[in-house]
Order: C-alpha cells, then structure tokens, then sequence
C-alpha cells in the first residue's frame, strides 16, 4: 500500500496525521511556519521535558494531540522560537549519546 497523510488546520496550528509502511503517526506546524513539520513526540518532550511513547497507530496518535491540544497550540504560537530551541538541543544530546554508544560498540 502506498504512503499517504491527511492535513487539518485549527486556528491555533497545524495536524498531519501519516502513513507509511503500515505505521500512523502525528505531526504537527505552527500556523506561522506551514512547512515546518515536528513529530509531535518531540514537541511533547520540549514542553514536558520527557518523550512520550510514541504511538503508531491513528487512534493513540489521535488521543496524543487530543490529550495535549492547549500545550501544543501554546508551544507552536506564542512559545515557538523558545519550542524550536528546547527540540534542536534535545535532539543535539541524542545525537551525541547516539555517537558516543557507538563509539563504545566499534570500540574506538
């Protein structure tokens, strides 16, 4: 089956709900930055200092934006350039433990 995703708007952001080999999962834009799409698991842990499970199927999908609406839209509104800092230096730090576990496996 082929890949495929479905685009909603609120007044207040964004939703992209994809399909790809099987697998659903949510992400989510800013209504002032319509092509910069986040997974929401990773807005979620800019604004909750954790990772969700990330779910991959529609309806937990659905229920991960619905239980976390209002701080989604006030992360990606009013706190977005604060938002894009906290995900850019999340994702630094798993990078840099990515390359460190490896460096451990190769023995290097």
């Amino acid at each position: 089956m082929g890949n495929s995703y479905v685009t909603l708007q609120s007044p207040g952001l964004m939703v992209r709900f994809v399909r790809d080999r099987g697998q659903v999962w949510a992400e989510v834009a800013a209504i002032t930055a319509p092509t910069s799409w986040l997974h929401v698991a990773f807005v979620l842990e800019a604004i909750h200092g954790q990772q969700p499970s990330i779910p991959f199927d529609l309806t937990s999908a659905a229920g991960l934006l619905r239980d976390n609406f209002r701080d989604l839209v006030e992360a990606l509104g009013p706190n977005l350039l604060e938002t894009r800092r906290e995900i850019e230096k999340r994702g630094a730090e798993r990078l840099k433990a990515l390359m460190a576990s490896s460096r451990k496996v190769s023995g290097s």
